[in-house]
C-alpha cells in the first residue's frame, strides 16, 4: 500500500503488477478522495476537477473506481502512476 502524508515527502511508485492494481482497488485505505487527489499533485481541487471531466486524449485522468454516497474516489495507485507519466508531472 502506499500513503500520502501532506507532511512526508512524495514518493513515487509505478505499480506493474495488475493482480496488486485490482487488490488496491478493493482496499478502501488506499481510497482517495478527489481533494486529497489534488493535494498529491499539488494542485487546487478545481484543476484537478478539470482533468477528470476534460481528460487529454494523450493521457487522461484516472476516472474514480466509485461512490461512496455521492463522493468520488480514486485509487491512490492509479493517481499516483498517472502523475508520473502526466506532461509537465510529476512534481516533487
Amino acid at each position: 500500500m502506499i500513503t500520502y502524508s501532506p507532511s512526508r515527502p512524495r514518493t513515487f511508485a509505478v505499480c506493474t503488477d495488475e493482480r496488486a492494481l485490482r487488490m488496491s482497488a478493493t482496499d478502501p485505505d488506499t481510497w482517495w478522495t478527489a481533494q486529497q487527489c489534488a493535494d498529491y499533485i499539488d494542485v487546487k481541487l478545481r484543476t484537478w476537477h478539470a482533468y477528470v471531466n476534460r481528460p487529454t486524449a494523450t493521457n487522461p485522468a484516472p476516472k474514480p473506481i466509485k461512490k461512496i454516497g455521492s463522493t468520488p474516489v480514486w485509487d491512490s495507485d492509479e493517481v499516483i502512476a498517472w502523475n508520473g507519466l502526466r506532461t509537465g508531472g510529476p512534481i516533487n
